[in-house]
C-alpha cells in the first residue's frame, strides 16, 4: 500500500521542480555481472567460462594405481566445482580437484565408455572431450587372485637400410644392414634369393661380391632379414641388376688353309696375305683386319656380346684379292 503514496509523493516533488536529475530503475540482482561506476555511467562486465584441460590416461592394468588430474583456470577467480559422468565403478572421483582415480581390481577388467570430466564456476559448464578407460588383465595376475612374477616380453629385432640395387661386372658390391634388438638378444641374419656371384654373412647380414661378365642380369626378390632366435623382422624385398661394364670382352679364333691355286686354275705363287673382314650383321661386315701370308689362323679379341659373323679374302703381290670365303659365324656370351 505504500507504494502508490511513494509513486505520488515522488510525482509531486517532480512537478513542484523540487528534485532534479533522472529516476534508473536499480540493475537485476545476478551472479553473473558486477557494476564498475564511473561519475554516472556503468559498465556490465561479463562472467568468463572456466577452462579445463588435461589428456587422460585411457588404458590401465588390474592390480595397478590409476591418477589423473584436470588442469583448470577461471579468469574471474571465481569458485570451481567439478563433477563425472559415467564414473568407473572402481574409481573415486573429487568434485574439489577434478581427481579421478582409483586401482581397479582382476574382476574390473573391461571398457568404461564415454566417461566425461565437468568444471562449473555456477554460470558456466567446462568439460573434457568424453573418454574411454579399459582395464588390462595384468600379466601377474593368477587364476586365484595371487600375483607372480610375469616372464618379460620378447620384442622383435628391428633391422633398417638401403641396398644398392644395381652393380657393375667386374666391380665390388657390398651392402650391410643396421640391425639391433630392444631386449639385447642375440642376433643371426638370413638371405633369400641370394645371388650366385655373391657371398653373405651370417653373423652381420653383409651381402658382398664381384660380378663377372657371365653374372649380367637381374636376381630378383632378395630378402635379408634377422632373428633372435624366436623373432624375425626383414628388409622390403629387392632386385640387384648387374649391369654391363660396356668393355668387350669375347674373342673369336679364326684358321683356315691357304690357298694354292687361282681361279684359272693355276697355280698361286705370290701369295701376299688375307683379309678377314666381320660383323654383327651376315654379309655387313663392318670391321676388317690385314694378316700376313704366312699366318693360318687369328684370334679377334675384344668383341662385344651377340652374333658375330666372319669371311676371308685372299691378296696377291698385285692386290688382286679373291672372293669371299664361306661365312663362318660365333655367339659371344
Amino acid at each position: 500500500m505504500n507504494s502508490p503514496k511513494t509513486s505520488l509523493r515522488l510525482a509531486a516533488l517532480f512537478s513542484a521542480g523540487l528534485l532534479m536529475g533522472t529516476l534508473q530503475a536499480a540493475p537485476p540482482a545476478s551472479n553473473t555481472n558486477w557494476w564498475d561506476r564511473h561519475g554516472d555511467d556503468a559498465t556490465v562486465v561479463e562472467n568468463s567460462p572456466p577452462v579445463i584441460e588435461g589428456s587422460p590416461a585411457t588404458e590401465v592394468d588390474a592390480g595397478a594405481a590409476y591418477l589423473f588430474v584436470p588442469a583448470v583456470t577461471d579468469a574471474d577467480g571465481d569458485r570451481l566445482k567439478f563433477s563425472i559422468i559415467n564414473r568407473p565403478a572402481w574409481a573415486g572421483f573429487d568434485r574439489k580437484s577434478g581427481e579421478l582415480s582409483g586401482t581397479p581390481a582382476a574382476g574390473e577388467v573391461g571398457t568404461t565408455a564415454g566417461i566425461v570430466i565437468e568444471v562449473t564456476d555456477g554460470t558456466h559448464v567446462a568439460s573434457l572431450d568424453p573418454f574411454d578407460l579399459t582395464v588390462h588383465t595384468s600379466t601377474g595376475d593368477t587364476d586365484d587372485g595371487s600375483d607372480t612374477e610375469s616372464e618379460p616380453v620378447n620384442s622383435a629385432p628391428e633391422i633398417s637400410g638401403t641396398p644398392p640395387t644395381e652393380v657393375t661386372e667386374n666391380s665390388e658390391y657390398r651392402f650391410t644392414p643396421t640391425a639391433s634388438d630392444p631386449d639385447g638378444d642375440e642376433l643371426s641374419f638370413g638371405i633369400e634369393n641370394h645371388p650366385a656371384w655373391a657371398q653373405f654373412d651370417s653373423a652381420t647380414g653383409t651381402l658382398s661380391g664381384t660380378p663377372g661378365s657371365t653374372d649380367v642380369g637381374t636376381t630378383s626378390g632378395i630378402v635379408i632379414s634377422v632373428t633372435d632366435g624366436a623373432l624375425t623382422s626383414a628388409l622390403d624385398a629387392f632386385d640387384l641388376v648387374v649391369n654391363d661394364d660396356g668393355t668387350a670382352n669375347g674373342s673369336a679364333a679364326i684358321s683356315w688353309t691357304p690357298p694354292t691355286t687361282r681361279t684359272d686354275g693355276s697355280a698361286l705363287t705370290d701369295l701376299a696375305g688375307y683379309r678377314l673382314r666381320y660383323g654383327q650383321s651376315s654379309g655387313d661386315y663392318s670391321e676388317t683386319v690385314e694378316i700376313g701370308a704366312g699366318v693360318t689362323s687369328y684370334v679377334l679379341e675384344q668383341l662385344d656380346q651377340g652374333q658375330w659373323y666372319f669371311t676371308m679374302t685372299a691378296l696377291d703381290s698385285e692386290g688382286l684379292e679373291s672372293e669371299f670365303s664361306e661365312e663362318g659365324q660365333k655367339t659371344i656370351e
